[in-house]
């Protein structure tokens, strides 16, 4: 990888973030997760009368194969389309600090929408006396889920000029990794723990739990990695053709 410079980096942070905040779709988008997180938080209140976000990590990582591609599915395909992708690679800008600025700009949106998830805190804390490892590892589990969707989203979008294209690539790929996890009991039993390992599952039930290991911190952050580096390989295509 080159040197990222930090000042073409913000400049390219602001302009996508001045993008999503001056359109639509982000604020639908954002809405529709809420009200998604929403009731599957508040499901468990009223139908057990239970105080904890149990129901709502284990469907988050499905709800997030949506909502990452979807955030990220015009980053580089919109940029495609109108063949600005070829303005961009002209100017002074390296392949590596498009796809971080894009993928950084995106992760501050999906973070602000899990930010606005925190009266589900309060309310549990006002309800009952919930284990905090276990709030404080739900939510880091729901952040990092997040950002490594998105970073598969990002990738999904040099593929294709396609918005739509880009989304079901990048929903794809995400089911496939919230897949994994759950045929894993029905593998052969000397193979249960590496496709357990591949899947997302294991790694947020651990962290749900509130224990937070270095393996699971080293399996999101290589997904997070292995996809940004595999959207600068392809942009750099892009540019020697």
């Amino acid at each position: 990888m080159k040197i990222i410079d930090f000042k073409n980096t913000v400049i390219l942070i602001n302009k996508e973030l001045e993008h999503y905040l001056n359109t639509a779709p982000a604020y639908i988008l954002i809405s529709i997760f809420l009200l998604i997180t929403g009731y599957f938080f508040a499901q468990p209140l009223f139908l057990t009368n239970e105080a904890n976000l149990n129901s709502l990590t284990e469907i988050i990582p499905l709800i997030l194969t949506f909502f990452a591609p979807a955030l990220s599915m015009r980053l580089i395909a919109e940029e495609k389309k109108t063949q600005t992708i070829e303005v961009l690679l002209t100017l002074p800008f390296t392949e590596e600090e498009i796809i971080i600025s894009k993928y950084i700009s995106a992760s501050i949106i999906i973070i602000s929408s899990i930010i606005f998830m925190f009266p589900y805190v309060t309310t549990l804390y006002f309800l009952s006396s919930p284990d905090t490892g276990h709030i404080v590892g739900s939510l880091a589990s729901i952040v990092l889920c997040s950002l490594s969707f998105l970073s598969i989203g990002v990738f999904a979008s040099t593929i294709s000029s396609s918005q739509i294209t880009a989304f079901i690539i990048g929903f794809g790929i995400s089911f496939v990794f919230y897949l994994v996890g759950k045929v894993a009991p029905f593998m052969p039993l000397h193979i249960q723990g590496l496709i357990s390992y591949i899947g997302i599952d294991l790694h947020i039930s651990n962290m749900a739990r509130g224990v937070i290991d270095i393996k699971d911190i080293i399996y999101f952050f290589s997904l997070i990695i292995f996809f940004i580096y595999l959207g600068i390989c392809r942009l750099k295509n892009m540019r020697i053709r």
